[in-house]
This record gives structure tokens, sequence and C-alpha cells, in this order.
């Protein structure tokens, strides 16, 4: 990013965000309509929303006016008390990779399940 060469960064954040849509949101759709309990419905909303924060905040010094156009929209949402409530996205603290939550045999599992859905989404 020292020379901002956006054509870098944009294909990552292709596919993670095309990850996101096709997995997450397609495999949990019914959970994020409600249509099972209210537990569920609010930990799957609330994932979703923190996803789409973290990558908004992330996202922000490369394409600045975007993600403060999106996050005043997500911040509506925010407690008044939140640390992510701020009045620009600029000002929100990009936190530190906590590595200790990162696992490398599950991120394997599930890159296994998608090459078995998408084969047989193919075979179909």
């Amino acid at each position: 990013m020292s020379e901002y060469k956006l054509y870098n960064v944009v294909p990552s954040l292709i596919t993670f965000l095309e990850s996101l849509t096709n997995w997450y949101v397609r495999l949990n759709r019914p959970r994020l309509k409600g249509e099972s309990d209210d537990l569920n419905w609010k930990v799957s909303l609330n994932v979703l929303f923190d996803v789409l924060m973290k990558v908004n905040v992330l996202m922000s010094p490369i394409v600045p006016f975007l993600t403060e156009s999106m996050y005043q929209n997500l911040r509506k949402v925010l407690r008044k008390d939140s640390k992510l409530n701020q009045e620009s996205i600029h000002h929100v603290f990009i936190s530190e990779v906590n590595v200790k939550l990162l696992n490398e045999a599950i991120n394997e599992k599930m890159k296994d399940v998608m090459s078995i859905i998408e084969t047989s989404r193919k075979l179909r």
C-alpha cells in the first residue's frame, strides 16, 4: 500500500466478499431471515454485521469516501457507548490480529467442505 496500488488489494477483497456472500450468507439464509429461533437469528445477524464492520474499517484507508458512507449507515445500529461508534470511520481504531483465534485445521476442513459442495453443484 505504500504506492497505493489498488490492483494488489482489490482481487483479495473481491475473493473475500464472494466467499462471504456465497458461503456464509447462502448457508445461513434461513437463520438470517429469522426462520429459526431468536438466538440463532440474532447471532447470525451479529456475526454478519461484525464482519461487514471490520472489513469496512480495514478498507477505510484504501477507499475512504465509500467506506465512510457505509460506516455512517452501519453505525446507526451501534450502541452509543460502543468503541466502534465514532463520528467517522477514520476515528475507529484498527485492532491487532489475535493469532490465538486462527485455526488452520478448521480452515482446511472448510475448504474441503466447500470443494465438495462446488463439485456437487457442477455435477447437477
